[in-house]
């Protein structure tokens, strides 16, 4: 899979141990999908807008990681965490209160963003036209 990134926010800090962590999350303007298909092969390339979440830790990328809210902060030491990233397998790493902010706050500033929220629109009006369908369906059914 390849991707058309039209910005990106990036959040990074050191960890007590000296592993840098680095959270990129990236706007994604077109996708293009690697199928295989009755033994044929081909790349289908299309227009999306979609936030996508990149984890590095010490340098690497965590394939299949995300940014997860703990549902209680909890507290070590003087400071609070109030986030987890999905580490090898069962591991996690805690997200510190202000790093999990500035994660929140980066995210923010790519959902404001004008083709975000032209995108939010068009699956609203989408949504509402799904919605018109099933209804008249449903009128329809009942007045049989």
């Amino acid at each position: 899979m390849s991707r058309t990134i039209s910005q990106t926010e990036t959040v990074t800090w050191t960890q007590g141990s000296g592993r840098e962590i680095r959270v990129d999350q990236h706007l994604v303007a077109e996708r293009t999908d690697h199928h295989y298909c009755d033994g044929h092969e081909m790349d289908i390339t299309k227009a999306v807008c979609e936030i996508v979440t990149e984890v590095y830790v010490g340098g690497e990328m965590v394939s299949g990681s995300w940014v997860q809210s703990l549902s209680k902060p909890v507290a070590v030491g003087n400071k609070t965490v109030t986030a987890q990233i999905a580490y090898k397998g069962r591991e996690s790493i805690g997200v510190l209160a202000e790093d999990h902010e500035r994660i929140k706050a980066a995210r923010s500033r790519l959902e404001a963003t004008a083709e975000y929220q032209a995108e939010l629109e068009r699956e609203r009006k989408a949504d509402e036209t799904d919605r018109l369908h099933r209804e008249s369906y449903r009128m329809i059914d009942e007045a049989r």
